[in-house]
């Protein structure tokens, strides 16, 4: 199955860079000019993307209705001496690994383009993080002229509430220039706007303005591709990989030696094998492709046998022993596995604030199906899931201190605990968990 998804890679373009002129608009624009967008998708995607031109794919709300800019090596050339590269410079650009292979063919594209040197460096894995610092802290000088960079949003109806802010607003993380006060006024506009029509307008012109200053390198929007067996019924979505509307028919193999079917939770889809529960995805709330609204999906009730009062009471006095040894008062939250809250503790001077933390820490990890400690490090800007703390009304927390607690098998509930440090946090929630 091949889904238009909100998904594009891009170029960061550098507009600190002091000794290149990459504040002026005939450089940026030279850049776009040098690169074959049609070559990148027929070579580098398999055929399976568009060219962009612009931050916002061709088939979602708040598209310019541009054409990418023309492959014009000529035309580049010229732009690129009037904006007075320096001679001898040697063009600096920087790609995680994920997208190596397409870092390289826009190398390829700027050499022959543009007859300039270009030093590829990859940023490996171990390093990301750090390199998300980086240009997220804007502290120090930045190490490249272009940054080769795939990023989602997660709405497909209105694309600079995510992408073109997290790019080019004062506050967006991989902004990589001085603010530009056009393009605030812009987004202004936009976050105040409360009329849908005049909102998708001024999307528009929001990507607009984008694509006519060359704000960034445009490069393609791939699509995702899906595997789907014969017997499973699957809905593709734009802004994430989803399951919210899956189902299995009843030659599945999860269906043929007894009763089964689909369990869909506000956090997660399941599918209930007798009473065993296997996890087969994180589910959010998206919008599908082309726009159309996707309705809450609905709780199903558990087949699996949930935590009791009794044994949650027991979770939370093994917690409270371990605050206590270690001499820090805690919240201790318990939910069910249907998210509800079964038992709550609070202990003398134990934060207020943190009461809340604690019940939504259990909250998120019978959502996701994980440790809150997990989400840490794909929620980090430039990670799959940045932004996932922003759904469920604000509930979803992303630092340690939530765990499941299983049934064998099987997710009876869920522990939070908040009043320390993380790691006392999540000390006293393992101890709970040991309890049970």
């Amino acid at each position: 199955m091949v889904v238009d998804a909100m998904r594009i890679v891009t170029g960061v373009v550098n507009r600190f860079a002091d000794d290149v002129p990459l504040e002026d608009a005939r450089a940026r624009k030279a850049l776009n000019m040098a690169v074959d967008r049609d070559r990148m998708v027929r070579e580098g995607f398999g055929g399976y993307a568009h060219p962009l031109s612009g931050l916002t794919p061709p088939y979602a709300g708040g598209f310019s209705g541009k054409e990418p800019y023309p492959h014009d090596p000529e035309e580049a050339k010229r732009l690129m001496g009037e904006a007075g590269w320096p001679e001898g410079r040697a063009l600096r650009l920087a790609a995680t690994a994920d997208v190596e292979p397409v870092a390289n063919m826009l190398a390829e594209d700027f050499r022959d383009s543009l007859s300039l040197e270009v030093e590829v460096a990859i940023i490996p894995d171990e390093e990301l993080l750090a390199a998300q610092r980086v240009l997220v802290e804007k502290v120090i000088e930045l190490p490249f002229d272009v940054l080769v960079h795939p990023w989602i949003d997660l709405n497909s109806d209105a694309p600079p509430a995510f992408i073109h802010g997290a790019y080019f607003a004062s506050d967006g993380p991989f902004r990589a220039g001085p603010p530009i006060p056009e393009f605030e006024d812009l987004m202004g506009r936009f976050a105040a706007e409360i009329d849908a029509d005049r909102q998708a307008e001024l999307s528009t012109e929001i990507d607009q303005y984008v694509y006519d200053e060359a704000l960034s390198v445009f490069l393609v929007a791939p699509q995702a591709l899906y595997a789907v067996n014969k017997n499973v019924s699957f809905v593709g979505y734009a802004a994430t990989f989803e399951l919210a509307e899956t189902e299995v028919g009843e030659e599945h193999w999860s269906r043929r030696h007894g009763k089964g079917g689909i369990t869909r939770r506000n956090g997660a889809c399941m599918i209930d094998c007798g009473t065993r529960r296997r996890r087969i995805g994180l589910e959010g709330r998206r919008r599908r492709s082309r726009h159309r609204t996707v309705e809450r999906e609905e709780t199903l009730m558990a087949q699996t046998e949930s935590i009791t009062l009794e044994e949650a009471q027991r979770v939370i006095q093994a917690a409270q022993e371990k605050a206590q040894e270690i001499g820090q008062p805690m919240n201790v939250a318990i939910v069910d596995n249907g998210r509800n809250l079964k038992a709550f503790a609070r202990m003398e001077d134990a934060w207020l604030g943190s009461i809340t933390i604690a019940i939504d820490k259990a909250f998120t990890s019978a959502s996701f199906l994980l440790s809150t400690g997990d989400l840490t490090e794909m929620t980090q800007p430039g990670q799959p899931l940045f932004g996932l703390n922003t759904t469920n009304e604000g509930r979803v927390v992303i630092f340690g201190g939530g765990f499941l607690l299983m049934r064998g098998d099987d997710i009876a509930g869920a522990i939070g605990v908040s009043g320390g440090t993380v790691d006392q946090d999540e000390e006293v929630a393992q101890a709970g968990v040991a309890a049970f």
